[in-house]
Formats: structure tokens, C-alpha cells, sequence
């Protein structure tokens, strides 16, 4: 099994830093899973703060790629750099700021929220979201 394999090399890493980022790695591999619980598990297990909000950044990021911005918020409430905390409130900011706008029918404003956005997934999940509005509006 590569994952037993890959926590017995992450295992003879000595330096604490190094080990976190290697942590987050079982991180994403559960959330890539679709298992936040096991995901919240390895994320426990991280020390440095800097990569504990690395880690929690990337929680919120799952809720708000499965649609849920109150799970979002509650993730984004454990954050406590306040650099990554603003990070996390500008992403669910935007993406609602797209959301709000194209349910006024106003495209431009949409898209103008949408070049704001610095996560590469979600500034195509928006970018997708335009789209579905344009095929929508093209159907009436």
C-alpha cells in the first residue's frame, strides 16, 4: 500500500517544518477522497501554525468546492494567521460576489469579480459559472 509506504518514509523525516509539509500531503490525499474526517485526522497532527492554516485554507477551499459556504465559514473561523485568514474570506467573498451578480443578470460585474480571484480553482469554477449562466440565458 503506497500511502502505508509513504507514512513510513514521512516517519524518518527529523525536521518538524519538513514533516509538516509532508503532513499536509495526507491532507490533500484525503480530501481528494472526498473524507474530511480522515483529512482533519492528519491535519490534527500538524504542528507549525503557519502549515496548520495551510492545511485549514484547504478545508475551506473543499467546502467551497462542494457548493457549502456555511461549512466554508466555519472552517475559515479556525484560521488564525491573519494572512491566511484574509486569503480564505477574499475566496468565499468572490465567489459569492460572482454568484450575486450573475443572479442580477449582470455579466460584466461577474466577470470583473471573477479576474479578482487568485485560486486557480476557483477562478474557473466561476469562469464555469459564467458559462452555465450564458447557456441559460441563451435558452429563453
Amino acid at each position: 500500500n503506497n500511502l502505508e509506504e509513504a507514512k513510513k518514509e514521512k516517519a524518518q523525516i527529523t525536521h518538524s517544518s519538513v514533516q509538516d509539509q509532508a503532513q499536509l500531503k495526507f491532507v490533500d490525499y484525503w480530501l481528494s477522497q472526498g473524507n474530511i474526517k480522515e483529512a482533519k485526522k492528519e491535519k490534527a497532527q500538524i504542528t507549525g501554525s503557519y502549515r496548520q492554516d495551510q492545511a485549514q485554507l484547504k478545508l475551506v477551499d473543499y467546502w467551497l468546492s462542494q457548493g457549502n459556504i456555511e461549512d466554508a465559514k466555519k472552517e475559515k473561523a479556525q484560521i488564525t494567521g491573519s494572512y491566511r485568514q484574509a486569503q480564505a474570506q477574499a475566496q468565499i467573498k468572490l465567489i459569492k460576489l460572482v454568484a450575486y451578480w450573475l443572479s442580477q443578470g449582470n455579466i460584466k460585474e461577474a466577470k470583473k469579480e471573477k479576474a479578482q480571484i487568485t485560486d486557480f480553482y476557483w477562478k474557473a469554477t466561476a469562469q464555469l459559472n459564467i458559462v452555465k449562466f450564458l447557456v441559460c440565458a441563451s435558452q429563453t
